[in-house]
């Protein structure tokens, strides 16, 4: 291995502790069966494990024989993230499946999304679900709550009334 940039199938993802903090090494093999391991690095904040379908991409480092990871390539899965977006996947390590999406989209949106439902956070502030929504916890709005079951009659929270045998309930009392 010359003093070049080197691409590497991921054979192994280790992680461990020196006196100076942890450390993060991953075992690599070139195509040759020449087997090293480098030193994995990453921007602070970010925690990401490569997948065995990806191939890192290493730079010669200080001293002899050592190697650092500057990257990796995802051998699977296309990217989607178009100019000025910031697009992260979690996948399945078994096939290097995208299982879940954050998208921070140029036009100012957010999307996220899994097997079973997604979140949109609209460039208007609006938040978009679908899937069910559970929350635990208190429900706060400042305006009208308004369901639809697929009848396309909105129904209003402050405004409904309930069927009875004596005739129709009285709406809600507002603010209380």
């Amino acid at each position: 291995m010359g003093l070049k940039a080197v691409v590497a199938d991921v054979l192994e993802f280790l992680r461990g502790a020196e006196e100076d903090g942890p450390v993060v090494e991953v075992k690599g093999d070139p195509g040759d069966g020449d087997v090293f391991t480098s030193q994995h690095t990453a921007p602070p904040g970010e925690d990401s494990h490569p997948v065995p379908q990806d191939q890192k991409v290493c730079v010669p480092a200080e001293g002899e024989g050592r190697w650092i990871v500057v990257g990796y390539l995802d051998t699977v899965n296309a990217g989607e993230a178009a100019d000025g977006e910031k697009r992260f996947y979690g996948r399945d390590p078994s096939d290097g499946s995208i299982q879940c999406v954050i998208w921070l989209k140029a036009d100012g949106s957010i999307f996220l999304s899994n097997a079973n439902g997604s979140l949109t956070l609209g460039t208007d502030g609006n938040l978009t679900a679908t899937g069910d929504l559970r929350v635990d916890g208190d429900v706060k709005a400042g305006g009208e709550v308004t369901a639809n079951e697929g009848t396309g009659t909105d129904v209003g929270l402050s405004t409904h009334v309930h069927p009875h045998a004596m005739g129709p309930t009285q709406a809600p009392t507002p603010n209380t």
